[in-house]
């Protein structure tokens, strides 16, 4: 099993955070801001807004992996975590 940090329950449902999650947010953030910063917006505005989408997307993953671990709970099948 790979390393990682529970950070919280949804449902009753470990939310796991991989180790890998920091380095791709570092990653996701890095790519919008330097597209941010190359389209003339301000440096810190730039980064703020790379941060910003970037957490979204892994909001939407959750969201997403969320709908998944419902469905199966309601098909009374356990689900052990959700890892990001």
């Amino acid at each position: 099993m790979r390393s990682g940090w529970q950070v919280g329950k949804i449902f009753g449902i470990p939310l796991m955070l991989d180790t890998s999650w920091f380095l791709i947010l570092a990653l996701v953030t890095l790519s919008n801001a330097a597209r941010f910063q190359a389209a003339g917006l301000p440096e810190a505005a730039a980064w703020i807004t790379g941060l910003i989408l970037a957490l979204s997307l892994f909001g939407s993953v959750l969201l997403h992996e969320l709908g998944h671990s419902l469905t199966a709970l309601s098909q009374g099948i356990k689900v052990n975590s959700i890892t990001l």
